[in-house]
This record gives C-alpha cells, sequence and structure tokens, in this order.
C-alpha cells in the first residue's frame, strides 16, 4: 500500500488482488474530491464524509487505514466545517482501531487524532482541539500501562499452522509504540497548554522516559524520544520566568535520557535522541546547558564521525549550532568527561562506535591543546592499541590512521609505545584489505614527519624487504583462479562474516588479535609497500626514489591473477610520487616505468581498474612532465598506443588517441 497522498492510496487499494469490488467502487468513486489530495473537495462534504465512515467500517484493514488517511485529509482541510455527526464517528473510529493489529492502521490513527486536536473547536462537537485529547486522555494511558511490558499472549503460526508460538519482538508490546507516536501527536497540536494544563503527570513522564531508555524494543525508544523532543519544542524553554512549573525536573530528566539515546546500539535511536537533544539545548539558556555537557558534550562530539550520515550530519549541524568557533576549548575543558566515554566508546560491541571512537580521539589529539590532553594520553593511545587488534576491518583502518595522527601530535609521549605501534603499523600495511593497507602506509607517512632518521630508516628497511615479494606469489592462471573460488566444498561450513567485519564480535574489547583473519598473501605486502614508497616521496624524496627500480621491477609481474590489481595501485600512486620528488628528479626516472605502463594498455587480458588506472597515469604524467616532452621518450610503439583510443576497461581500438580524450567513453557513447 502506498499511503504517500489520498490519490496514491485510493489507485493502491483498487490495484491490490485481495480488494473486495464492493471496495474499488468505492475507492474509484472517492478518487475524484480527493484529486491533489484532498484539497480540490467542494463546499458540501456530506456525501464524501459518509463514503469515508463507510471505508472506515470496513473489515479489511486496507480500507480502514485508506479511510482514516482521508478522514485526516478531510480534517486538514475543511476542519469545523465537517459535521458534528461525522467528528464524533471519526473519533469512535479511532478509539476503536487504537490498538488494530495491524501497525499501519494504528500510525494513521495517531495522526488522524493529531489532526483533530490541530482544528480549532469552535463547534459544540466536544470532538476537536483539546476536547479530543481529553476524550482519549485515559484510553491512551491505558493502552501504554497494559502494553509497556511484553505480552504472554501466544498466535498460531500462519506458514507452519504451529500452535502456542511467541509473539515477534516487534509485535510483542502490540499498540505501545503507536501509542507514544498518538500522544506525541497530542502533545504537537495542543502545544504549551498541553504543559501547563496539568496533562504531564509524573507517570507519563515515567513511562516516556522508560521507554526511551530502557525498553528492549527499539521502535518503542525511538518514538519515546520522538515524544521527548515534541515535549520541549511545547514547552519553548526550560530557563527563566517563561519556563513550565516543572521545568528543570524536565531539563534534568530529559537530559539524562538523551545522552542514555545518544549512545544507542541502533541509528534511528540515536538519531532520534540526538533531535531531542538539540530540542533540549535549545530550550536552555546558556549557563543552564553548562550543567548537562559533562554528559552530553562527549556524545554529541563523538556522533559527529558516526557511521549512519543521518546521525553523523545531524550531529555536526547541533555542535555548529551551539558551539561555534569554541568546539575545541569545550572539548579541552570537559577533557576528562570526553576521554572516560571516547576510552568506554572504543570497548563497546558496536563496531561503529568503535570505528567513530577512533576518529574522535585523533580529531582530540590534533585539536585540542596539549595544556588540556597531558594527563590523558596515555590513556588515549592505550584504547587506540586496543582498536588495533579489533576483528572488524573499518575499526582497525581507522585505528591506524589515528595512531598516526596521534603519533604526530604527541610524539614524545607516544615514543614508550613506538616499538609496539611499528609492529602493528607494519603489520597492517600488509593486511587483505586494501584500505588498511593505504591508511597505514598514511600513518606511517605521518610517523617519518614526527621522528625523522629514525622512523627513515625503519619504513625503508620494511620497504625493501616487502617490496619485492610479490615474486615469491604462486603462479596462478585466471581459469585456476575461477576453478577455486567456484568450488562449493572450499566455501561449505566456514566461518559466516558479517557486514564490516571479517568476523564477529567474539570477545569484548577486541582484545582477540584477529585469530580469524586469513592470512596476507605476498603479492599483498608488496601492494602496501607502493603506499609506503609513496609516503617516503613525500617525507623524504632522496629515499622515495631508492626504490623505483624495484618498483617498475614488481610493475612487470604477470604470472598471478591478482598482479593486475598491483599494477592498479602502482599506476594510482605513481603521478602522486612523481609529484612528491619533483619534476626535475621524476624524469630522470621515467623511463624504468614506460614498458610496463604501456603493457598494461596494450594487453588484451588487463583488468578494466588497471586499464583505467594506466590510462589516467599516463594523461596526468604527460601533464606534469609536458606533452612534447613526454611524447619524446615514447618508443614508435608506445606512441601508436598513444594515438589510438584505449577505451577504459577495453582492448584499445582505432580512435581519436588517448590523450585527446576529454569524456569518458561511456559518455561519448551515450551522446
Amino acid at each position: 500500500m502506498d499511503f504517500s497522498s489520498t490519490h496514491a492510496a485510493l489507485r493502491s487499494l483498487k490495484r491490490r488482488p485481495t480488494t473486495s469490488d464492493a471496495l474499488k467502487n468505492l475507492a474509484e468513486k472517492l478518487e475524484g474530491p480527493f484529486a491533489g489530495d484532498g484539497k480540490g473537495l467542494g463546499d458540501d462534504t456530506q456525501d464524501v464524509e459518509q463514503d469515508v465512515l463507510e471505508l472506515l467500517g470496513t473489515e479489511e484493514w486496507e480500507g480502514v487505514s485508506v479511510g482514516f488517511l482521508l478522514a485526516k485529509s478531510l480534517v486538514d482541510n475543511k476542519g469545523q466545517a465537517l459535521s458534528p455527526s461525522f467528528l464524533r464517528s471519526l473519533l469512535a473510529h479511532c478509539d476503536q482501531h487504537l490498538e488494530h493489529a495491524e501497525p499501519r492502521v494504528r500510525s494513521l490513527v495517531a495522526s488522524t487524532l493529531g489532526a483533530l486536536t490541530r482544528a480549532d473547536d469552535e463547534s459544540s462537537s466536544g470532538c476537536t482541539g483539546l476536547a479530543a485529547y481529553e476524550f482519549f486522555r485515559k484510553r491512551l494511558s491505558g493502552a501504554i500501562s497494559k502494553n509497556f511490558e511484553r505480552t504472554t499472549e501466544t498466535i498460531t503460526d500462519v506458514i507452519s499452522g504451529a500452535e502456542n508460538v511467541a509473539v515477534d519482538d516487534t509485535s510483542g508490546w502490540k499498540a505501545l509504540e503507536t501509542s507514544f507516536l498518538a500522544l506525541k501527536e497530542f502533545v504537537d497540536a495542543v502545544g504549551r497548554p498541553f504543559i501547563d494544563g496539568g496533562h504531564l503527570n509524573d507517570e507519563t513522564v515515567g513511562y516516556i522516559v522508560s521507554g526511551a531508555t530502557v525498553h528492549i524494543n527499539r521502535h518503542v525508544r525511538e518514538a519515546s524520544y520522538q515524544i521527548i523532543r515534541s515535549i520541549l519544542d511545547a514547552c519553548g524553554t526550560l530557563s527563566g520566568s517563561n519556563a513550565p512549573q516543572q521545568g528543570d525536573k524536565l531539563a534534568h530528566t530529559f537530559a539524562e535520557a538523551c545522552a542514555v539515546g545518544m549512545q544507542d546500539n541502533w541509528s534511528q535511536v540515536r538519531y532520534a535522541a540526538s533531535v531531542a537533544n538539540r530540542s533540549l539545548l535549545k530550550a536552555l539558556s546558556p549557563a543552564d546547558r553548562e550543567q548537562f555537557y559533562p554528559r552530553l558534550l562527549p556524545r554529541m562530539c563523538l556522533n559527529r564521525y558516526y557511521l549512519a550520515d543521518g546521525v553523523k550530519l545531524f550531529s555536526q549541524e547541533t555542535w555548529r549550532m551551539f558551539m561555534g568557533e569554541e568546539g575545541r576549548e569545550m572539548v579541552g575543558k570537559y577533557a576528562q568527561d570526553v576521554t572516560d566515554y571516547y576510552c568506554m566508546a572504543s570497548e563497546l560491541d558496536n563496531h561503529c562506535v568503535r570505528e567513530s571512537a577512533c576518529h574522535s580521539i585523533a580529531e582530540m589529539a590534533e585539536k585540542v591543546a596539549p595544556q588540556y590532553l597531558a594527563t590523558h594520553v596515555d590513556r588515549l593511545l592505550k584504547a587506540l592499541l586496543v582498536c588495533f587488534f579489533d576483528e572488524s576491518w573499518p575499526v582497525r583502518d581507522a585505528a591506524c590512521v589515528a595512531s598516526g595522527r596521534f603519533a604526530g601530535a604527541y610524539p614524545e609521549e607516544c615514543r614508550p609505545s613506538l616499538e609496539k605501534l611499528y609492529e602493528r603499523w607494519f603489520r597492517h600495511v600488509g593486511d587483505p584489505i586494501w584500505s588498511v593497507r593505504d591508511d597505514s602506509a598514511t600513518a606511517l607517512g605521518a610517523v617519518c614527519k614526527a621522528y625523522g632518521e629514525e622512523a627513515y630508516d625503519k619504513v625503508s628497511a620494511w620497504v625493501t624487504e616487502n617490496l619485492p615479494r610479490a615474486k615469491q606469489q604462486g603462479a596462478e592462471s585466471a581459469e585456476q583462479h575461477r576453478r577455486k573460488h567456484n568450488d562449493a566444498k572450499a566455501h561449505t561450513g566456514n566461518q559466516v562474516f558479517s557486514c564490516g567485519s571479517l568476523a564477529p564480535k567474539l570477545r569484548k574489547g577486541g582484545c582477540s588479535d584477529c585469530q580469524v583473519t586469513r592470512p596476507s598473501e605476498p603479492w599483498e605486502f608488496s601492494d602496501g609497500a607502493v603506499y609506503l614508497v609513496r609516503e617516503l616521496c613525500f617525507a623524504n624524496p632522496e629515499v622515495g626514489v631508492t626504490f623505483f627500480e624495484e618498483l617498475a621491477d614488481v610493475a612487470r609481474l604477470t604470472h598471478f591473477v591478482q598482479a593486475d590489481c598491483l599494477r592498479e595501485t602502482i599506476w594510482k600512486q605513481l603521478p602522486a610520487m612523481g609529484e612528491a620528488v619533483g619534476k626535475n628528479v621524476f624524469k630522470r626516472h621515467l623511463d624504468v616505468f614506460l614498458k610496463p605502463l604501456f603493457d598494461t594498455l596494450s594487453r588484451i587480458t588487463t583488468s578494466q581498474l588497471a586499464r583505467h588506472a594506466a590510462a589516467s597515469c599516463v594523461r596526468q604524467l604527460s601533464k606534469f612532465i609536458g606533452p612534447s616532452i613526454f611524447r619524446g621518450r615514447l618508443t614508435d610503439s608506445q606512441r601508436e598506443i598513444m594515438d589510438a583510443e584505449v577505451q577504459l576497461g577495453g582492448p584499445p581500438g582505432p580512435s581519436a588517441g588517448l590523450m585527446g580524450m576529454t569524456k569518458a567513453p561511456w559518455a561519448t557513447m551515450a551522446s
């Protein structure tokens, strides 16, 4: 069913194969009046009211749900022009279906109640405005208290026919979530009079806060934070003379609830809590906010790096809104609380939170003044070391980057742990995940800049040993590789991996030394060494260029399937290496790369990604060195390849020429 508009809902109802003919005829009859989402309704709505009530009286949940959507549209567009009898009947239907078995019906009941409450109560119907809430107050309160604990009722499974089956976690609390949403609609509609009129008693607040912080069902928690947001918006302010009588109590209660919600495992709940937190801060004066920052500020700060974009972007906007240009000083002021939370977050079961903690720790080390962090450096560094051993590769990736930035910011404080850090960095430069290899090299590049000669020696020694390791890779043809990967027996009964992780989180804290990670292959060490050569070129060009001969030698390898992956990395990084060492120096080493570079372009078996990287490398090097000079270094056959069109991802063929290509080939074909 499509409930995006009244017209879409009616069309959807007509298309459903289970809809009765009578219901389809009724839907077709209502399509005209509700074209444009009810804005085309005439002055006389009596016939439409009767048709909507007929829909609400059907047994099929689809008809009831569409009936409530149409009724809401009627109330929104016509309000008190509707007959009192229709409004009373509508309220009775809301009462009847408040705990309907279908959640979509219950949600539409909640939104219809909100529309009734927002309508001006100028008639004697007693069905709109605050009177609608008064009619429902006890009913709603009873539904919340009755359904707050999980039902012990059992059902008969529709598919298997098994009897006495426990209801699932979503259905186990029946109408609790939608009852909370109905309460939210009432608060949004009534506004401040809801608070000042004594409708928000301690029992209701208790259910809301418990639903937000301790309830096991994530949908209930999310709905609870939506109510908290609505209550805070209705209050307007919790500070000063205009605050409601229970303003201070609400501020303390909701601040603690927001702190709990902003570290919830479910992104939707975390987002709802972040929205409620912004409303809380808006309702407080700058002076009154300070007392809540020890709990709120660390969570606000970490959520700016949370994996879910909605949480991340909203938290960044909230941070700018309330911290302005004083964010660094505020983090420094509450450094103890922020450090405590970051260290705790680095050991939580949620790998998204651990990853966010790594990024946050690195930012804190780089941006917060040393006088604030002097006593916290050891704890933050230990937290990063724990994440280095994490079973989730995005966490290890984040730990690599963060530790490099941390060492760059506090080189002397990190020196006692340097040997352990080197061991982890070098281990991850050969990690099976390419982004971990890249980011570990970036971290070592920062370390080279921080520690100078001693770091160059260690990194150079590792590159010398590992750059040629691809030559030790076992020979394997594409056909052999394909057979190995399509062997069902080899992939049956093995560990099942979760998204974003090479294994489930087996032990808290990530101290299992990643024992389930597959061993790295020789070519992956060479691939990581390529990234390190790039970093050496930036940190110390004289050291970086000493590896160019070996780099070109590795680019010539073709005896294993992943050789194209290795060449792809080389051709992607070579232009950056050239710019790092300078044009004059790079021109002296250009010739050793030309043959393997153009062999990549001319070989018909080259992978699309490697071919694309090689073509891009040719364009960039020609621009960097100068088109005439670059062309003068080429052989006749290489110039022919350059003059031929090298389609990215396809074999070379006759065309306008590689260097003349200004658009991607698929753009040319589409035009």
